[in-house]
């Protein structure tokens, strides 16, 4: 072992999904794993039950979720407008 370490980006861009026409089966992050090009991958990926199947995931340590925001009512007075 060299102890030398390399930070890179991934060669195709990708998170990782299944692919057959690439070696090992997937692309991304995950193929790079799966082909030992890679010892570890660090990203906010989503784990999945097919990505499990090859890969081990660290226990997630932050949880986002997904929110949606909308514009705040304007308040009106109550009763009859027009009269």
């Amino acid at each position: 072992m060299s102890g030398k370490n390399e930070l890179r980006i991934v060669k195709d861009g990708q998170y990782g999904a299944e692919n057959p026409d690439v070696k090992g089966g997937w692309d991304g992050m995950v193929g790079e794993l799966v082909r030992k090009e890679a010892d570890i991958a660090i990203a906010s990926m989503t784990i999945t039950s097919e990505r499990e199947r090859v890969i081990d995931f660290s226990k997630p340590f932050m949880s986002l979720g997904i929110s949606i925001m909308i514009k705040r009512p304007v308040k009106q007075k109550p009763g009859v407008e027009g009269i």
